[in-house]
């Protein structure tokens, strides 16, 4: 008996089987039974109703990853604070230092 399609699913867009083991990669996959059409590049694909992110190789995987990272001020406009502004302030002489120990932090 072949594997079934959750309702709402494309046949195009994934397809639901037995996971099989794969080499570890640089990314994390997810070790469910969903398996999408392999494409040589990476791509999202949705299956009944919820997005992934697929790997070339055809697997589903999470991005964890930072997406910007600034000492620029943002101020709480409830309270006009910058509580971020305070906290680099307390902790790093300059702006010039909190920058040079948040990419050693973030390397």
């Amino acid at each position: 008996m072949g594997a079934q399609l959750p309702a709402g699913a494309s046949p195009v867009a994934g397809r639901v089987g037995a996971a099989s083991p794969q080499p570890q990669t640089a990314y994390q996959t997810h070790s469910g039974h969903i398996h999408f059409h392999a494409t040589g590049y990476f791509q999202t694909a949705q299956v009944g109703g919820r997005w992934w992110l697929v790997t070339p190789s055809g697997r589903p995987f999470y991005a964890s990853a930072v997406d910007h990272v600034s000492a620029s001020p943002d101020f709480d406009q409830g309270t006009g604070k910058c509580p971020y502004c305070e906290t680099i302030a307390s902790q790093y002489p300059s702006t010039a230092s909190w920058a040079t120990a948040t990419v050693a932090r973030l390397r």
